[in-house]
């Protein structure tokens, strides 16, 4: 099942309702050894337990109007759900923790746009009462052997799947084992699974930014290749060029080697070689894109006077540098907030398959501008 894009609460099917739901009905609001309860905070919010309860577990009949206002008096009174009166209701109920598994080879924490994620996926696994567990292979292991690993020792009840391979072995293997996870991002992989995605015109409105600019040269820096985040925007990007009218030109596409600044100088480096260059490049995240801009800085070209530049995510650099960034801002609050509101419903129903489509925003700034008559 497929949910139109985001911008509005998310139809999840989240975790068993508070035990001190159970006690709706009794007229008593009040304290749990001083903690405020449930009641309190439906209180506060001016809605029922249930409501309350439900809001805070994301359920897709609750508007949305009433899950902010659940969130903001659970945040306001300091609310913690009551994990001990969870496991006497349901002994069964496992771990209460969630496991994210980091490849150490391109998931570092000095990516923005990584830490940033994180912090959104710390901020509401507390909400659902539960604890988040980072960890990673060891050297030159095997991802898949780090996940057989932590599942055998049952240190999780479900796991957050970030940079996907194209096939990546990971899903298949959680998959046929059973254990409830979400993924960012789609894989080529067969079976029931929940995962948030990026809408299929994702790239739309950047290209379409560029053309009423004038430009009808636009290049691409590719992510690394092997991943399914990089198949993606690369479909994306040449579907959005077909629909503006646009050829698509191989030697306007260059694959960057990794996913930092450096991946995207070398890479601006290839585009600078065609025959004749772009006159505008899409960076496929920011970090490729200000790689771009110190590219073209070193060889004395101006920006967005010579050539424009997008990027991809948002990060708050792309605010501060100079010229500043025009890119597609990805809200990665919210996207943290549905992976764990997607894992948390596939721990209650581990067989769900739904998905969750974010469509990012075009942020206009500096760094684009009209193509240069002189040269075109």
């Amino acid at each position: 099942m497929t949910e139109p894009t985001v911008n509005a609460p998310t139809a999840t099917e989240l975790p068993r309702a508070e035990s001190a739901a159970a006690n709706a009905g009794t007229g008593k609001s009040g304290s749990n050894n001083g903690r405020p309860t449930l009641r309190d905070v439906a209180g506060r919010a001016g809605l029922s337990v249930t409501q309350t309860s439900r809001a805070l577990n994301g359920h897709s009949d609750v508007a949305e109007d009433s899950r902010r206002r659940a969130l903001a008096a659970a945040d306001e009174l300091g609310y913690v759900p009551n994990l001990a009166a969870r496991r006497l209701k349901d002994p069964g109920s496992g771990t209460q923790t969630i496991g994210v598994l980091l490849t150490s080879t391109t998931q570092r924490f000095s990516d923005p746009f990584l830490g940033d994620l994180l912090t959104a996926m710390v901020d509401e696994v507390s909400r659902h009462g539960f604890e988040m567990l980072l960890f990673s292979p060891t050297v030159d292991e095997d991802p898949v052997a780090a996940l057989e690993r932590s599942v055998r020792h049952k240190r999780a009840d479900g796991y957050v799947l970030l940079r996907l391979q194209t096939k990546d072995p990971r899903v298949a293997f959680l998959s046929s084992a059973g254990v409830p996870f979400v993924t960012l991002g789609r894989p080529v992989v067969d079976g029931p699974y929940r995962r948030v995605v990026g809408a299929e015109d994702s790239l739309d409105s950047a290209v379409g930014h560029l053309v009423e600019l004038g430009h009808r040269r636009i290049g691409a820096i590719a992510l690394p290749a092997g991943y399914a985040i990089s198949d993606r925007r690369l479909i994306h990007f040449t579907d959005a060029l077909t629909r503006h009218g646009l050829p698509v030109d191989p030697s306007l596409i260059t694959t960057a080697e990794s996913f930092q600044e450096d991946g995207g100088r070398s890479a601006m480096e290839a585009l600078l070689a065609a025959e004749p260059p772009p006159t505008a490049v899409i960076g496929f995240n920011d970090q490729l894109a200000i790689g771009a801009l110190a590219a073209l800085l070193g060889h004395g070209l101006r920006v967005p006077d010579d050539i424009s530049i997008v990027g991809f995510d948002d990060v708050s650099l792309a605010r501060f540098i100079s010229p500043t960034l025009t890119t597609l801002h990805q809200p990665v609050e919210r996207l943290g907030q549905l992976l764990i509101q997607q894992l948390v419903a596939a721990i209650d129903d581990p067989d769900s398959d739904h998905e969750v489509v974010v469509k990012p925003e075009l942020m206009v700034r500096e760094s684009t501008g009209a193509v240069a008559s002189a040269t075109h």
